[in-house]
């Protein structure tokens, strides 16, 4: 017998728990499976080491409005990092972006277009908003 759930009343952490889990991962109605590829990708130490280098390029300014402040700027990409990740799964698209998740990080390390400086720039938070 299922019980209804009166009007006001919490859910067990029990129910919560199941509810939570039964809309994770590849049962989530945006699964795509690939948004974890993605995110080891940006976190990869070669990220860092891009943005960085592209904010002292740019002198540490935007460079639109030529405002500063560490806090506040932002490394945008000219060609967006969305492409440039699907040009990349269909250059590999041997491997499976779940199955051989290590094989491409690896990989996205080596692909010189996620780390080409030419494809960046520095973009205050307001002109970044903006564009």
């Amino acid at each position: 017998m299922v019980e209804k759930m009166r009007k006001g009343s919490k859910a067990s952490l029990e129910t919560r728990i199941k509810l939570r889990e039964s809309h994770m991962g590849q049962r989530h109605y945006c699964w795509r499976g690939k948004s974890t590829l993605m995110r080891r990708i940006r976190r990869l130490s070669e990220y860092t080491y891009w943005k960085e280098n592209v904010r002292v390029r740019d002198n540490h300014k935007c460079i639109l409005c030529s405002s500063t402040g560490e806090r506040f700027l932002h490394v945008d990409h000219i060609v967006s990092f969305r492409t440039l990740y699907d040009e990349f799964l269909l250059a590999y698209s041997q491997f499976s972006p779940i199955d051989d998740m290590e094989v491409l990080v690896r990989l996205a390390m080596k692909w010189n277009k996620f780390w080409d400086m030419s494809n960046g720039r520095t973009l205050c938070e307001r002109c970044h908003r903006d564009r």
